[in-house]
C-alpha cells in the first residue's frame, strides 16, 4: 500500500465518486511509484461496484489520463495498472456544431 498515493487521490483524485473509490483501491495496492496489477474483480469488490461497472470506470480513468494500463504487463501476464498523480486534463477538442438560423 502506498500512503503517498492514496493521499494524493484523497486530495487531488477523480470527482466522481466511483472514480474516486477504484483510484483509492488501486492506491491501496499500489507501490509508491503507482504501480499495481489486480484483477478486474478485485477492483470490483474492493470498490463495491459490479465488474462490467469496473472495467467502464477503468477505461474512463484511463482516457482522463488518472491511469496507464500496460496489457499482459503485470505478474502473471495479468494487466500492469499506474496511477498517474500529476495528470495532466486531457485535451478536448468540440467538433463545431451545425450553425443556427440567423434570426428573423
Amino acid at each position: 500500500m502506498s500512503i503517498r498515493i492514496m493521499a494524493m487521490m484523497w486530495s487531488d483524485g477523480p470527482e466522481n465518486h466511483a472514480d474516486l473509490l477504484v483510484m483509492l483501491a488501486l492506491a491501496d495496492w499500489s507501490d509508491d511509484a503507482g504501480n499495481s496489477w489486480p484483477s478486474m474483480s478485485s477492483i470490483a469488490q474492493k470498490s463495491r461496484v459490479d465488474e462490467r461497472s469496473a472495467r467502464r470506470i477503468v477505461r474512463r480513468l484511463e482516457a482522463d489520463g488518472w491511469l496507464t494500463i500496460e496489457t499482459g504487463g503485470g505478474r502473471h501476464g495479468v494487466n500492469k495498472y499506474r496511477i498517474n498523480p500529476d495528470r495532466k486534463p486531457p485535451i478536448v477538442t468540440k467538433k463545431p456544431g451545425p450553425k443556427a438560423p440567423p434570426d428573423r
